[in-house]
């Protein structure tokens, strides 16, 4: 790494411009005291390769502004769980009636308790209240985890187990069909 600023050549208010010296890369960065302001490092985990586009969208975002305001993280990642549970329960509604329509339906209760969390905390970061992210270091990348959580288990193994059994032979998903209307 070529810092540019210890010879006064770009220093600016603590600014520092520090240029990659290995061969293929030549890409710049910015540093303040010591702090690399850009290109800005991703906090929280990577996204569910199931993740809805949409979804995932918001999730990046909140990735990318984790760095700098963890409450705006937070928001974000609530808004994902927002499009989420909206595309599980279509329709208008606050999150919390659908979360609620969602355990109706036999949401697992753990994924229920892993929404409430999101949206708990993703309220309570914009809002004055009880919750500081910036007292707990570890919350905020729960939440990233929560966000995965949710669409493994609501998205990916539905989609999983749901094209097994469709392999099943066509005899066998007549007897299990039989069996399970004969109640």
């Amino acid at each position: 790494m070529r810092m540019f600023g210890k010879e006064g050549l770009s220093t600016v208010d603590g600014f520092d411009i520090a240029q990659c010296t290995a061969t293929k890369c030549l890409k710049f960065s910015i540093w303040h005291h010591e702090t690399m302001v850009f290109p800005l490092n991703r906090q929280g985990e990577k996204p569910h390769p199931d993740m809805p586009g949409d979804v995932l969208a918001i999730y990046n975002e909140a990735r990318e502004v984790a760095p700098v305001s963890r409450k705006s993280a937070a928001g974000l990642l609530r808004l994902a769980l927002q499009m989420l549970v909206d595309e599980l329960e279509p329709g208008r509604g606050k999150i919390d009636t659908k979360i609620g329509a969602l355990v109706q339906k036999r949401l697992d209760p753990q994924v229920q308790q892993a929404m409430d969390v999101l949206r708990i905390v993703g309220n309570e970061s914009v809002h004055p209240g009880e919750i500081n992210l910036d007292e707990d270091d570890d919350l905020l990348p729960a939440l990233f985890n929560l966000v995965n959580i949710i669409v493994d288990q609501v998205i990916a193994r539905p989609k999983h187990i749901g094209g097994l059994f469709a392999k099943l032979p066509e005899a066998k998903l007549a007897a299990i069909e039989r069996r399970d209307n004969s109640k």
